[in-house]
Order: structure tokens, then C-alpha cells, then sequence
């Protein structure tokens, strides 16, 4: 009790009272608004995933260990290195895909899951990249670029989320996303995308980015059959 009068003589801010009339307000809606039915969709299972993407060959899917999959809680996932003729590195491509990202369930960032094993995380920016597509059109791109350092040997990596055809760099934002979804249309499906390559001894970053760049060319396209975006609803 005595602790609990002490609270009395909390300073007042009233950015904390509006957050915390927010919250209650968003809380309200969301317990008490219909949500409505979900919408079907069509995919394909990521086992059907191409092993051939352009000029890219894929060597045999990795499968995780058990408790990284139980950690992980997809509904599908791929992974698999893709190699090129002329390309002096592959690029190895993981998609977690999860049907429902509610009830505790959802997309682990990168930022959390990739520092182990020694693997050390940093440069991490939010950028844009165009691509110059094979249909002749360009395409601006939104993503995550982290550098990842394992002593002498550093990766380049790219990574997004996929929210029903959206690709965001923000987690926060994806979940936002989730949340108006799940209230309008009533799916909160989605995906993480990543891609990574190694930066040679020879090699710099720039060399690897324009490497990570080919293949998401020859990526793009097929993508939306695996990780559908609100047009493929039925």
C-alpha cells in the first residue's frame, strides 16, 4: 500500500496519457469490432519453389534444425543457395511464410536471429534499390541492408517482410499493417524474405550488392505465387 501511494507523486506527462488512451481506445476496437471472415487466397507450397531462377542453378533445400523450426513457427518455409555461371559467390535465399501471425505467432526479424554462432550484425539501413527489370521496367525496391561479420569473413545480407504483397522494411510497421488487415480483410498472412551473399576476399561490398541485385531480379517475378498479395484472393 505504501508503494501505491507513491504514484500519486508521479510527475503528470501528458504524452504518457495520450499513449495510454490510445492503447485503451485500440484495445476497445479491436476486442469488441467484428472482425470479418477471412478471405481465401491461393499459393503455392514452397516446396514447388523453382530451383531455377534465370541464370541461377539451386543446390538441394536446407532443412533447419528442429529447435530452430519450433523457435521459427512458420507454416512453409524454403531455403536453398542459388549459384550462376560467371557469379564468383552464391546467394543463399531463406523464406519464412506464416499463414496467421496472430495469437502470439509471426515473423522473427533478422535483427534478432541472425547474431549467433559467432555471426556479429551491424550497417543495418533501410534503402532503396531500383532494378532494372526483364520486362524493360524499373522497379524501386524498399529493404533492410545489414553487413554480418564472422571474424575476417563478412556477408551481405538483404532482407524484407512481404505483408500481403507490401514489402517493408519496418517490423513495427509490418505489424501495424497486420493489425488493419485483420480488421478490413481479415488476413494476417505474410513472410520474411532474405538473401545473402559473401563478400569475397577480392571482392567489395558494391561487388556483392550488385550480385544480391541480379538474383532478386530473377526473384521478384515469381515470388507472388509462393507469398500472395491482396489480388490473389479468390
Amino acid at each position: 500500500g505504501r508503494q501505491c501511494r507513491r504514484i500519486v507523486n508521479v510527475r503528470r506527462s501528458v504524452g504518457m496519457a495520450a499513449a495510454a488512451g490510445v492503447s485503451i481506445v485500440a484495445s476497445l476496437i479491436l476486442y469488441f469490432a467484428p472482425a470479418p471472415p477471412p478471405a481465401p487466397y491461393e499459393r503455392d507450397p514452397l516446396v514447388l519453389f523453382p530451383r531455377t531462377l534465370g541464370e541461377w542453378r539451386a543446390g538441394p533445400a536446407q532443412r533447419l534444425d528442429a529447435n530452430i523450426e519450433r523457435v521459427l513457427a512458420a507454416d512453409d518455409y524454403y531455403s536453398s543457395t542459388y549459384t550462376a555461371a560467371g557469379k564468383p559467390a552464391p546467394v543463399d535465399l531463406f523464406i519464412a511464410w506464416y499463414h496467421s501471425q496472430t495469437e502470439g505467432s509471426g515473423i522473427h526479424s533478422p535483427e534478432v536471429c541472425i547474431p549467433a554462432g559467432g555471426w556479429e550484425m551491424s550497417d543495418i539501413v533501410a534503402t532503396t534499390v531500383t532494378l532494372a527489370m526483364a520486362d524493360g521496367s524499373t522497379l524501386a525496391m524498399n529493404l533492410n541492408r545489414a553487413t554480418i561479420r564472422k571474424g575476417a569473413v563478412r556477408q551481405l545480407v538483404y532482407y524484407w517482410f512481404d505483408e500481403r504483397g507490401r514489402r517493408m522494411t519496418s517490423a513495427y510497421a509490418a505489424k501495424a499493417v497486420t493489425v488493419f488487415d485483420a480488421l478490413t480483410v481479415g488476413r494476417t498472412d505474410g513472410a520474411l524474405m532474405r538473401l545473402v551473399t559473401p563478400v569475397g576476399f577480392n571482392e567489395t561490398e558494391a561487388d556483392a550488392e550488385q550480385r544480391l541485385q541480379a538474383f532478386l531480379v530473377d526473384l521478384l517475378p515469381i515470388v507472388p505465387r509462393f507469398v500472395p498479395g491482396l489480388e490473389a484472393e479468390k
